[in-house]
């Protein structure tokens, strides 16, 4: 696995990913940057953002490698909602290892609303750790944006400096902010690397 970046590193990404949300024209000033190749905070700024993808990436193909490149994980990767059932249909077929299932040993998904599919129970972990990967530059966004809209001063965001909001999120409360997310990033990247295999994909 690529390393894991350190704390520090990581909430300069979750800041790239926050004012990404904020400022729509955040990407086009990053590149500007970049074009003029003379601020170094900005070169190692992307080139940590690059890191963090790829890093994502490395886990997630180890998770299309262990089920076997299944449909359900581009579905899941496309997707922008999953609602979760605890019992799926009586002999409906898992979507991964296309075994029959009784209406107590597996789950139902219902992706973006509309689309059906049933797992063995098993499986959850393995695709919850993979929606996280997938999603998480997004997850980092939204979960900032839940956080504004608690705060008296937010008011929709008018009149407010996107680098000042950005930084009071990831300041607030001993930068709680970064670290839950790297908490959560690391569990998945152990659980990956250690536990993954441990869990047979019985066709």
């Amino acid at each position: 696995m690529k390393r894991m970046q350190c704390l520090k590193t990581f909430e300069k990404i979750c800041a790239f990913f926050i004012q990404s949300t904020l400022d729509k024209s955040y990407i086009e000033k990053i590149d500007r940057e970049l074009l003029k190749n003379s601020n170094k905070e900005t070169v190692l700024l992307v080139k940590n953002v690059k890191a963090f993808h790829s890093m994502r990436k490395s886990l997630c193909l180890k998770i299309f490698t262990h089920i076997g490149n299944s449909p359900i994980l581009t579905q899941l990767a496309d997707s922008r909602g999953i609602i979760q059932y605890k019992k799926c249909p009586e002999n409906s077929t898992c979507a991964i290892s296309k075994v029959k299932l009784k209406q107590s040993h597996g789950i139902l998904l219902v992706i973006d609303g509309s689309h059906l599919m049933t797992i063995h129970s098993r499986y959850k972990i393995i695709l919850y750790h993979f929606w996280t990967l997938v999603h998480m530059p997004e997850e980092i966004g939204l979960e900032a944006m839940k956080w504004l809209t608690r705060q008296h001063w937010w008011r929709g965001g008018i009149g407010c400096n996107h680098t000042v909001c950005t930084e009071r999120i990831l300041q607030y409360d001993d930068h709680v902010f970064a670290k839950t997310m790297y908490v959560k990033l690391k569990s998945v990247a152990e659980f990956i690397e250690k536990d993954l295999v441990k869990i047979p994909i019985q066709k």
